[in-house]
């Protein structure tokens, strides 16, 4: 890079962080331009030398510097004005893409919620963040009553748990419900919902009670995260 193109780099640059400066220079440049070339004319017209011909030459030149400058703000305004139709564009095409991203996560969550499975988020404190409606049903509470507490399904037995190759913890327990004792097949995993947002516990879990029976060997009573 050049010496001149640095240099206009940085002025662009201080410019750009101090927009009111610059205004003030440019404006006083203007000015001070103007006012040279209009005050130099006059007085060259009061002089005893006065020449008619060269005063033409001198307003005409200044009237096509004047038509120049407008010419050049024209062009300027109507670069801006396309420039803005674009942001606007894309602001609209911003809006419609949020709404969409909107839309889809409102029918991911309706989906979660309308499964049978049981599906809980918990956040590093081991608080509630999700809760569907077949795990609101299991605990026989609403889902305002769930939202934001450390509640867990009291645990009668409990198998032993496996960790998988992709880090999933698998476990069963047979807990007591609102709909009496069941057998619950969790698969606990580290998930995060939000870009720069701490990871979550997601838990689904599914009801194996018919599957299982009552021969099902059971280890010691344990409280674990579901």
């Amino acid at each position: 890079m050049s010496g001149a193109t640095r240099l206009k780099a940085r002025l662009r640059g201080f410019a750009r962080r101090h927009r009111r400066i610059a205004s003030f220079f440019r404006a006083m440049m203007i000015f001070s331009a103007t006012f040279g070339g209009g005050y130099g004319f006059v007085r060259g017209a009061l002089s005893a030398d006065y020449d008619p011909q060269a005063f033409a030459v001198g307003v005409s030149f200044l009237f096509a510097l004047v038509c120049l400058a407008l010419a050049i703000l024209s062009m300027r305004m109507r670069w801006l004005k396309k420039s803005m139709r674009k942001v606007a564009l894309h602001n609209e095409a911003l809006i419609d893409r949020n709404w969409e991203l909107k839309e889809a996560e409102e029918r991911a969550r309706s989906l979660l919620e309308s499964q049978s499975d049981l599906i809980v988020l918990r956040d590093a404190n081991q608080r509630l963040t999700f809760v569907n409606d077949s795990f609101c049903a299991y605990a026989g509470k609403t889902r305002a009553e769930l939202l934001g507490t450390d509640y867990f399904l009291p645990v009668i037995e409990q198998s032993d748990a496996v960790t998988e190759p992709n880090g999933t913890r698998v476990h069963d327990q047979k807990i007591q419900t609102a709909l009496g004792p069941r057998w619950i097949a969790w698969r606990e995993t580290l998930i995060r919902p939000h870009a720069n947002e701490p990871a979550e516990s997601q838990c689904v879990g599914r009801d194996i009670t018919s599957r299982i029976g009552s021969t099902l060997a059971s280890s010691a009573p344990s409280q674990v995260t579901a």
